[in-house]
């Protein structure tokens, strides 16, 4: 949030979305302006944090794996019903 102006604008607006979430209870404007600006300053922290944090490592595209055709064919994994169908052509 850039300004003061506009951080209070948006603390204004959350304590008032908090009143209307609450049913709009009477004589809780302090606790709701409260509750609003913690909510503005853990965005704060975690805009700070976001910012502040390394950017996420890319893995290297330029290093593909291949696999040839030989080896899709060594691999072949079986699933419990193909071992059920096999024992029962061996017999």
């Amino acid at each position: 949030m850039a300004d003061k102006k506009t951080v209070e604008e948006h603390i204004r607006r959350l304590a008032y979305s908090i009143w209307e979430s609450e049913g709009r209870p009477e004589g809780l404007q302090q606790r709701h302006w409260d509750m609003a600006l913690k909510i503005v300053a853990m965005e704060e922290a975690s805009d700070r944090e976001a910012y502040d944090a390394p950017p996420p490592q890319v893995p290297d595209k330029s290093v593909e794996r291949t696999h040839s055709k030989a080896d899709s064919t060594k691999a072949k994994t079986t699933t419990p019903s193909d071992r059920v169908t096999a024992s029962r052509t061996k017999t």
